[in-house]
């Protein structure tokens, strides 16, 4: 849809994990679930 390479979705999920990830270390949160989910397939 925006004309960028599929990486670049894959990245921007990654860093977007990795914030909830460093969220939850900070405030002593231990278990989390993630779902992923694509439009495109």
């Amino acid at each position: 849809k925006r004309g960028l390479p599929r990486q670049a979705g894959h990245k921007a999920g990654a860093k977007v994990f990795e914030d909830v990830c460093d969220y939850c270390l900070k405030y002593g949160i231990r278990y989390v679930t993630f779902y992923a989910f694509s439009t495109e397939n």
